[in-house]
């Protein structure tokens, strides 16, 4: 439904998020405004191909810039709709991470993709990999940070990026060797109860009728 670009449709999933991330407490948001900060290229990205490459109408007339350098109000306005749909994405993902233990997340991946074990695939390996990955990658930023910050010798900018991914891996690899074994005991994924399976298609049955 985010997809179609429905304004109304965007507007009414956006009220229902910020309710429950409202319910939820501060320590949601707070998630919320550092995922959004991460991105911060991608949200200029976004005003750039869209304000700029979609034509329409200026947003003002001047006679010093020239009119090719102007954004169109039709691009931004296409532009922000869809930046309001990456953050419905972003706040749907920190509900979803927030409100589901580690366990439960691997064990319902493992149900939803089981028919890959005909294809001889370890599920369990897959999911467990999934989780803890998604689980640890929120280091990474203030790692690649403090990884530049160390080389301090008079090199070119591409030299320091290089001595600084070369610093990271090393520190990866010592962090993987040097964390201690983890026990998960996972909770029995039985089959989803027949009111669960309705609330998807009721959810989806009530937007596509407005």
């Amino acid at each position: 439904m985010l997809i179609v670009l429905d304004t109304q449709r965007v507007l009414i999933i956006t009220v229902v998020l910020f309710l429950l991330i409202l319910l939820k407490g501060k320590k949601y948001w707070q998630d919320i405004q550092a995922m959004c900060w991460r991105m911060k290229w991608l949200w200029l990205s976004l005003l750039i191909l869209y304000g700029w490459f979609i034509p329409g109408s200026p947003v003002f007339f001047s006679d010093i810039i020239p009119l090719g350098l102007i954004p169109s109000s039709e691009g931004l306005i296409i532009g922000a709709l869809r930046g309001l749909v990456l953050l419905n994405i972003i706040c749907a993902v920190v509900l979803l991470i927030k409100t589901t233990s580690k366990e439960a997340l691997i064990s319902s991946i493992m149900w939803f993709i089981t028919p890959f074990k005909w294809l001889k695939i370890d599920t369990g390996v897959f999911a467990a990999r999934l989780v803890l990955t998604m689980d640890s990658v929120t280091g990474t930023e203030t790692d690649i940070r403090e990884s530049l910050q160390e080389q301090t010798q008079p090199v070119s900018y591409l030299q320091r990026g290089i001595n600084a991914i070369a610093t990271l891996l090393i520190k990866v690899e010592q962090q993987a060797q040097d964390s201690p074994t983890t026990t998960i005991v996972l909770p029995q994924a039985d089959m989803p109860k027949l009111t669960q399976w309705l609330i998807p298609i009721a959810l989806f049955v009530a937007l596509y009728m407005i």
